[in-house]
């Protein structure tokens, strides 16, 4: 046997990759279950359905534009594309002390980036453990994940991109605030 190599024949380099790519790919829910993604999002977190993220990535560098419509942190590059990222905070409401640090892409025809504060980790919900939220509670949050640590509010990213998409409507180039 050569050094490198366990008694199976599977390279150090191999088992290494493989041990990697396990925690890089979302973990699959079971049959039934909800697939979610924990957000720090200033000083809250809450829950965001996986499937509606289109992608996620680092907020390294976001371009300021000129008289942006409230919340628009800027313009990033991500996956080499230009993508409009809002401040997620912001938009809900919720006071942080912490900069953002992540990019969560969502939307179908143009994703637009809302900046979180931190990913904290992928969940899984049983359907009985997903409960309407309080009408009128938050303009986002439409259900709640309740477990033993609580309840976590869910996010409709498709509601927040929708908002986003109307104000930008309302703010565009040439028409007054």
């Amino acid at each position: 046997m050569s050094k490198g190599t366990p008694a199976s024949g599977v390279s150090l380099a191999e088992l290494r990759r493989t041990f990697d790519a396990s925690f890089a790919a979302p973990r699959q829910p079971a049959a039934g279950h909800e697939a979610l993604l924990a957000l720090r999002v200033g000083g809250s977190v809450f829950a965001a359905r996986l499937r509606e993220v289109r992608g996620l990535g680092k907020l390294r560098r976001c371009v300021p534009l000129p008289d942006p419509p409230p919340g628009l942190l800027g313009l990033a590059g991500l996956r080499g594309r230009l993508v409009a990222v809002f401040d997620l905070a912001q938009l809900l409401g919720e006071a942080g002390a912490e900069p953002p640090e992540w990019i969560v892409l969502a939307g179908s025809d143009e994703p637009v980036g809302l900046a979180v504060t931190r990913l904290e980790g992928q969940l899984e919900a049983a359907p009985e453990a997903i409960h309407a939220a309080q009408p009128g509670a938050h303009p986002f949050v439409h259900e709640l994940l309740r477990g033993d640590a609580g309840a976590l509010g869910i996010l409709d990213l498709g509601a927040v991109v929708r908002e986003v998409q109307a104000r930008a409507d309302r703010t565009g180039p040439g028409k007054e605030r």
